[in-house]
C-alpha cells in the first residue's frame, strides 16, 4: 500500500499555530481551533534533568510545592480557583519538562493566564519548612507506591539508568530518589527554585477556542511584566552521554518474568526517531506482530509482547520486551527476547508489517491530537526539542513517507550492531501467580 492511499485513508484537520518569543524570553505557542468552546493552557519549566546534582527529585517536590502555591497566596490555592472557574489542572515531571496543566472554558481563558502569571512570579515561600515537609511526605508516599505497583515505569527508569551515562540527567528518574528527596531544603529551594520558575526558562502553550493574535495579546498583558530572570548556571545536566549498555535484574511485583531490551536513538523530530516509532510498532505491537507470532506462537516462551517509543528531547528510547510464560524464568525468556529481535531487525521488514506501522502511528497521532491538552503537550514537546512547534503538523507525511530502505537499514543495525541495553524483571518473593 503506498503512501499516498495511507495518507486517504487517515485524514485529519489541521490547525494553524503562531510561536513567539516575548521581550522577557517567555515562548508563546498558540494554535486555535473553535471546535469546542474551551481553552488548554499548558506552562513548561526546566525538567528532573536540571536537578542540583545529589537532589535528585528536586523538580518533583518543586512541582507539589507550585500546584497549590504559597499557603498565604491571596486567592488561594491555585487548584481551587482553577475549579471554581469550572476548569480542571493537573501536573507532571518529566526528564525535559516540568509542566502545569489546565482545561477552562473559553470565557476564563485570560483569569487562567493571570492565575499562571502569578504562579510564575511566586510559585512557592522558599522559606515556607513545614510546607517542604508536607509535601516531601507526598512525594516519597509517591515514590513507594510506585515502586509497589508501577512496573512499566520502573523498568524505563532502570533502562535510562543502563544507557546514559550517570553525568546526564536522562540517567536520572525524573520522579527522583527518595534517598536525595529527604535531602532538599529549603536552602536549596531558596537558591534554586525561583530560578527554574523564570519566563526566560519557561514555555506557554494555548490550545482551544481564541484566536491566535488574541492569545499572544493575553499572554503579553499576563507575563510580559515579569522580569526575565538568569537560566540556573548550577544545574545537575551534562551534554547527552550515552554508557556502555549494560544488564541488570530486578524484583520487580509481577506474577511472571518480564524481559526488555533497549537502544537509546535519535531525539524528537529526528529522522532515526521516526523511524524507530515505526519499528517498534512494526516488530512488536500487536497479537499479528512478527515478534508476537515468534515468541508467543512459535517458541511458547512469552504470552504477551510489545514495542515501546519514548521520545525525549537529547535522545529517545526504543524498547521490545516480553512476559513469560508460565513456568519460564527470566534468563530463558531474555535469551529467547534477544535472538527473536536480532533476527527479526536483520530482515527486509515486508511491505505489510510497514503499511500496518505506518497506520498504527498515523492513528496514535491523530488520536492524541483530538485532546486539546494532549496536543499542547505535543506542541510543547516538539518546541523544547527543536524550538520549532509547527513540526507537529508535519508528523504524519514524514511517518507515512519514511522510507522502507532506511527503516531496514536501521533495524539491521540495532539488530547485528549496537548491543541492546538488557533488564529482566523477576517476581518479588510472595507476589502472587
Amino acid at each position: 500500500m503506498s503512501a499516498e492511499t495511507l495518507s486517504l485513508d487517515l485524514r485529519a484537520p489541521q490547525y494553524p499555530l503562531v510561536h513567539r518569543r516575548l521581550a522577557n524570553g517567555l515562548r508563546v505557542v498558540a494554535q486555535p481551533d473553535s471546535s469546542a468552546p474551551l481553552l488548554a493552557a499548558m506552562v513548561c519549566y526546566p525538567g528532573s534533568r536540571r536537578d542540583p546534582v545529589g537532589r535528585s527529585g528536586f523538580a518533583h517536590v518543586c512541582e507539589h510545592l507550585a500546584f497549590d502555591g504559597p499557603r498565604d497566596a491571596p486567592g488561594g490555592p491555585y487548584p481551587a480557583r482553577v475549579e471554581q472557574a469550572g476548569g480542571s489542572c493537573l501536573a507532571v515531571t518529566t526528564s525535559d519538562r516540568l509542566c502545569f496543566s489546565s482545561i477552562v472554558p473559553r470565557r476564563e481563558f485570560r483569569m487562567l493566564l493571570a492565575l499562571e502569571a502569578e504562579r510564575m512570579a511566586r510559585p512557592l515561600a522558599c522559606d515556607d519548612a513545614a510546607a517542604l515537609d508536607v509535601q516531601r511526605r507526598v512525594v516519597l508516599a509517591e515514590l513507594h507506591e510506585r515502586s509497589a505497583t508501577r512496573t512499566r515505569a520502573l523498568a524505563f527508569e532502570a533502562l535510562q539508568r543502563l544507557l546514559f551515562a550517570p553525568g546526564h540527567g536522562y540517567h536520572r528518574p525524573a520522579a527522583g530518589d527518595a534517598g536525595e528527596v529527604q535531602k532538599v531544603s529549603v536552602e536549596d529551594l531558596a537558591a534554586h527554585a525561583l530560578r527554574r520558575f523564570a519566563p526566560a526558562e519557561a514555555m506557554l502553550v494555548l490550545v482551544g477556542d481564541v484566536a491566535a493574535e488574541q492569545a499572544l495579546d493575553a499572554a503579553e498583558e499576563a507575563f510580559g511584566h515579569l522580569s526575565p530572570a538568569a537560566a540556573n548556571p548550577e544545574t545537575g545536566d551534562s551534554p547527552v552521554a550515552f554508557g556502555e549498555p549494560g544488564s541488570a535484574r530486578r524484583p520487580a511485583p509481577l506474577s511472571e518474568p518480564q524481559a526488555y531490551v533497549a537502544w537509546a536513538v535519535g531525539g524528537q523530530g529526528s529522522d532515526e526517531a521516526c523511524l524507530a516509532a515505526l519499528l517498534a510498532r512494526a516488530l512488536g505491537q500487536g497479537r499479528s506482530s512478527p515478534l508476537a507470532l515468534e515468541l508467543v506462537e512459535r517458541a511458547g516462551l512469552a504470552r504477551e509482547v510489545n514495542g515501546h517509543f519514548l521520545p525525549m528531547q537529547d535522545a529517545s528510547l526504543l524498547a521490545f520486551s516480553a512476559t513469560a510464560a508460565r513456568d519460564v524464568d527470566g534468563e530463558r525468556l531474555m535469551q529467547g527476547l534477544l535472538q527473536a529481535v536480532s533476527a527479526l531487525a536483520g530482515r527486509d521488514a515486508s511491505p505489510e508489517s510497514l503499511a500496518r506501522a505506518r497506520k498504527k502511528a498515523v492513528r496514535d497521532f491523530y488520536f492524541a491530537t483530538q485532546s486539546f491538552e494532549r496536543r499542547a503537550d505535543l506542541c510543547a514537546s516538539f518546541a523544547g526539542a527543536l524550538d520549532a512547534p509547527e513540526r507537529l503538523a508535519d508528523e504524519p507525511r514524514r511517518l507515512l513517507d519514511a522510507p522502507h530502505e532506511a527503516l531496514t537499514a536501521f533495524a539491521a543495525r540495532l539488530g547485528r550492531g549496537e548491543a541492546p541495553a538488557r533488564l529482566t524483571l523477576v517476581p518479588t518473593q510472595g507476589v502472587a501467580a
